[in-house]
C-alpha cells in the first residue's frame, strides 16, 4: 500500500534516496534533483517515521509520523528538527531535535 498519494496534497512527491545528490539550495546546478532527500525511515507496529530533509532557499529537516493499518493511513504528527537526527535509534531522545510542529510538512 502506497500513503502517499492520499496524504501528500502535491502532484507528485520526488525524494532522493538517502546519501543520493539531491536539490540542497535554490541555486538550480544539476536540473531535474528532487527537493526532497531521505534521511531515514522506520516502521513500529501501525507507526511509521519519515526523517526527510528538503532544499531550497531554507534548508530544512523535517519528521513525519503515519499510522498504518488495514483500515487505512493517516498522518499523526510532522515538525521541523534543528539538524539531521543521526538515525533511527536516536528517536527515543526526539524531544532534543524538535524544533516545531508543521500542519503540512509537504509543503517544504
Amino acid at each position: 500500500m502506497d500513503p502517499w498519494p492520499s496524504l501528500v496534497p502535491l502532484p507528485e512527491l520526488r525524494m532522493a534516496d538517502a546519501g543520493r545528490p539531491f536539490q540542497a539550495t535554490d541555486v538550480v546546478v544539476t536540473p531535474n534533483l528532487p527537493w526532497r532527500r531521505l534521511r531515514f525511515a522506520g516502521q513500529a507496529g501501525e507507526l511509521v517515521v519519515v526523517h526527510y530533509e528538503a532544499g531550497g532557499f531554507a534548508h530544512s529537516y523535517l519528521l513525519v509520523v503515519f499510522r498504518s493499518s488495514s483500515r487505512g493511513t493517516s498522518a499523526v504528527w510532522s515538525g521541523h528538527t534543528t539538524g539531521p537526527i543521526p538515525d533511527l535509534a536516536d528517536l527515543k531522545d526526539a524531544k532534543q531535535y524538535i524544533v516545531d510542529v508543521v500542519s503540512d510538512p509537504f509543503r517544504y
